[in-house]
């Protein structure tokens, strides 16, 4: 990623819409194989609705997107992407799709 001189962990407001521009899909497209993986692996799960990001969760979650960002902002938001997409596709294959 090409920055401006801003700190990585600090981005200003330009280079933190870009990275968020750049990352939104990537974090988008992780969360829903990650929800196909789990349905896959275990299907017995498919009864229950996706967990809450707290515990376990949430530390699976965090590992799947703490390599596209350094700043803290950028990661929050998508770590929210990262679960809103893989809720979105678990009750799609809940439903059997």
């Amino acid at each position: 990623m090409i920055t401006c001189n801003c700190p990585r962990a600090q981005l200003c407001a330009d280079c933190l819409a870009r990275e968020l521009d750049w990352s939104t899909g990537v974090a988008a497209s992780r969360g829903y194989a990650w929800a196909e993986s789990v349905a896959r692996r275990r299907p017995d799960l498919l009864a229950k609705e996706w967990p809450a990001p707290e515990g376990r969760a949430a530390e699976l979650a965090a590992a799947k997107v703490v390599n596209l960002t350094e700043d803290r902002r950028v990661f929050e938001q998508l770590l929210e992407l990262l679960d809103r997409e893989a809720r979105r596709r678990w009750e799609q294959l809940r439903k059997g799709g």
